[in-house]
């Protein structure tokens, strides 16, 4: 789910003080809280480096681990809304 987010959150002294890498960090809480935490473990999103899983494409690592549910799915169709970043601000704090 795109998110909109104009600032750049390596510049806000808050966060800085409490993570080295504040983009990277709300990434990969915004990933774990918008899927729900059902976001591929082994997956570390970067700023520098994200990857998008397609749908319905297998995972080749939980595969080859047998397991069942190693099929990408979608959980809710994207409606076209970007939320604003400010409204994950709050658990984002709290996750840190």
């Amino acid at each position: 789910m795109p998110i909109d987010c104009t600032v750049n959150l390596d510049n806000v002294e808050e966060l800085v003080a409490l993570t080295d890498s504040p983009n990277n960090a709300f990434l990969q809480f915004a990933e774990r809280y918008l899927s729900r935490n059902k976001n591929d473990n082994g997956h570390h999103s970067a700023i520098k480096s994200c990857m998008l899983r397609v749908s319905h494409s297998l995972n080749s690592k939980c595969r080859e681990a047998g397991m069942n549910d190693a099929e990408d799915t979608i959980i809710e169709r994207w409606e076209v809304y970007r939320p604003d970043y400010r409204l994950l601000l709050g658990h984002f704090y709290a996750d840190l």
